[in-house]
């Protein structure tokens, strides 16, 4: 191994002698030439030149090639390959030899393979403190588009796509022009998507966000729709509102419409429609598991399982002297009640008209 190991750096150093004269015409004087006059025929003129000279004393003149005699080139070459095989060892001991037992390159796909082995990326700091290092970054990851203001100082992330920004640490990030601005979240395949709370997700659509104060949040799908508050959950649609930076709406989910605002509501549900609220309930005792299904313009005030279906610009607000629980408005504003099965499983439907 040693012997093949100094005839490649010996092959090296005639390489760079080779270089350094390739970009001239290399000119060699022999101290004895026999054609002496130059004609390619060493004939009897070229005789007559040595027996000019037949008997004297003879000293043999050293070879010299572009006015530099071979002994100093010969002295330099190995000069030269001292120098790089001593490099050769330096490079072997920093090396790590049991990177060649797991890496591997396939010819066929021009693929490097690691196998049989982790790969672990850290920024060599300890904790979460991001620094800007320790990230996998797939990609040209281009600054076209990128949020200036929160920059790429994280740590511990996986990026994938361009025009991203990342500041936080042990997150993902992939898609376009995205903004990764806290801790052990991800952004998957969305356009301009920007998350600011731990532990929360961005699944696709278009320049969604979930603020700082909605900590475990989701939005899947849909345009800048907005969680403003923790546990929110918004299901596609567009430019819907999840919670808000002063009241309960944990465990809340949006699914689909568009312009809905769950403002208040604990466990609460806006199915679809345009333009519905969940509001915080007129009495201020209690709003859990209230819901809007459909319609348009429709305000939830009601209390505990107050729900609305349907309609245009219906509102239900918690009755006066009555907890409300469980109220159902269908449409509009006419009908109040429950709807209930008796024991021969026939649908009733009681209820009262509200009282102004």
């Amino acid at each position: 191994m040693n012997k093949l190991k100094k005839t490649a750096v010996a092959f090296v150093a005639s390489l760079l002698w080779v270089a350094t004269f390739s970009a001239q015409e290399i000119v060699v004087e022999y101290p004895y030439n026999p054609d002496a006059d130059a004609d390619s025929i060493i004939g009897v003129v070229d005789l007559m030149s040595l027996l000019g000279v037949f008997g004297d004393d003879f000293e043999p003149a050293e070879l010299l090639i572009d006015e530099v005699s071979l002994l100093s080139i010969l002295v330099e070459m190995q000069s030269t390959i001292a120098a790089l095989q001593a490099q050769v060892e330096a490079l072997e001991s920093a090396a790590m030899p049991e990177l060649a037992s797991h890496l591997a390159w396939v010819d066929s796909t021009s693929t490097f393979e690691l196998s049989g082995a982790n790969l672990q990326i850290s920024n060599g700091l300890t904790g979460n403190s991001p620094n800007g290092l320790g990230n996998l970054i797939l990609g040209h990851n281009d600054t076209a588009g990128m949020n200036d203001t929160i920059g790429r100082g994280g740590s511990h992330v996986l990026v994938i796509g361009d025009g991203h920004a990342y500041s936080g640490a042990n997150g993902i990030v992939t898609g376009e022009k995205a903004s990764l601005n806290s801790n052990n979240s991800a952004i998957l395949a969305s356009v301009g998507g920007q998350v600011d709370a731990r532990r929360s997700v961005i699944l696709s659509g278009l320049d969604n966000h979930i603020h700082s104060g909605a900590e475990v949040s989701l939005i899947a799908g849909g345009r800048q729709n907005v969680a403003r508050s923790t546990f929110n959950n918004i299901i596609g649609g567009e430019s819907n509102v999840a919670g808000t930076d002063s009241t309960d709406s944990r465990f809340s989910l949006i699914a689909g419409g568009r312009y809905n605002e769950l403002q208040a509501g604990y466990c609460g549900t806006i199915a679809g429609g345009y333009g519905n609220t969940l509001e915080p309930d007129t009495a201020g005792t209690a709003n859990q598991s209230r819901s809007v299904i459909g319609g348009l313009g429709n305000r939830n005030f009601g209390s505990t399982g107050a729900s609305i279906v349907g309609g245009w610009g219906a509102e239900l607000r918690q009755r006066i002297g009555h907890d409300g629980r469980s109220d159902l408005l269908l449409g509009t504003d006419a009908f109040l009640g429950e709807i209930w099965e008796d024991n021969t499983l026939n649908v009733r439907i009681t209820g009262e008209q509200e009282q102004d």
